[in-house]
């Protein structure tokens, strides 16, 4: 039987880096029921995300600006965020506090939009079926 799954982001927030690049951690929640059932289970979950100064300052930010000039950053970190949660998920590997590292060499370049495109990260929500 499989679960209907709802990802809801709370507000994202900047911790100053230690390594010059730019830290954000995404709190979360995912919500889960049986397809058929109405009662959704929720669990809150932080994904830490540290984006190398290079990738930084190709994406248009920079570690020194304040962290109120990071909403475009973090628009644009969403999906890499998603599509680690979902693959932590459907791998069984999931954690309360998760941790990754975005560098140029590693970087979808192709996932660069024009960010007044994009949703706020607050209050998104993404939807999937899990096992």
């Amino acid at each position: 039987m499989g679960k209907r799954m709802k990802i809801v982001f709370g507000k994202p927030y900047h911790i100053p880096s230690s390594v010059h690049g730019v830290e954000v951690v995404f709190p979360y929640e995912i919500m889960s029921a049986p397809i058929e059932d109405k009662n959704e289970e929720t669990k809150s979950f932080k994904l830490q995300v540290l984006i190398d100064p290079d990738l930084a300052s190709i994406l248009g930010f920079q570690f020194w600006q304040p962290s109120e000039t990071y909403s475009g950053l973090l628009k644009l970190l969403l999906s890499d965020v998603i599509d680690e949660i979902k693959r932590k998920y459907y791998y069984g590997i999931l954690n309360d506090f998760e941790s990754i590292v975005l560098i140029t060499s590693n970087y979808a370049s192709e996932r660069i939009h024009q960010i007044n495109q994009l949703p706020e990260v607050e209050g998104y929500e993404e939807l999937f079926f899990g096992s």
